[in-house]
């Protein structure tokens, strides 16, 4: 395969269509993950996600997407953080202030072991900051994200 530098030009659509993932447009909708059962100790949270129905790569295989992994791991910090600090019903949107993933290799498995942990928290007269960390299928996927809730 080589590769040309190209001058600066325009992208026409239909070139834009023809290189785009299909997958983050629009078939990662087709993705059913389930979390039916959560295990939560001392600001270690444990589960495993259940993947009920996917859209194929071009292999017609699973594997798990970064999008989707983020989505999860949004999902699973949200409740988290509120777990850890006796929140028994969600008020407040809890808000991702930045994050690092690490992908250091794929997850193909349909059923996939995640723990969650709180690394700090702090708690400020009008706002909460926690550190999360989620490990994906015993660190293939590493995700730490940092959180803040309003009081």
């Amino acid at each position: 395969m080589t590769t040309a530098t190209l001058e600066h030009h325009r992208v026409e659509t239909d070139l834009i269509n023809q290189l785009k993932s299909e997958y983050l447009e629009e078939t990662y909708k087709q993705d059913t993950l389930l979390i039916d059962d959560i295990e939560f100790d001392n600001g270690v949270l444990t589960t495993t996600l259940n993947v009920a129905n996917f859209c194929p790569d071009t292999k017609g295989k699973f594997h798990l997407s970064a999008t989707t992994a983020f989505r999860i791991v949004q999902q699973l910090g949200v409740i988290i953080v509120q777990l850890n600090h006796g929140i028994k019903e969600k008020t407040e949107e809890i808000w991702m202030s930045s994050c690092n993933l690490k992908f250091n290799q794929p997850i193909v498995n349909l059923q996939i072991p995640i723990v969650v942990s709180i690394k700090s928290s702090t708690v400020q007269p009008s706002v909460r900051h926690d550190l999360v960390e989620a490990s994906f299928s015993n660190g293939a996927f590493i995700i730490e994200a940092n959180s803040y809730m309003p009081l």
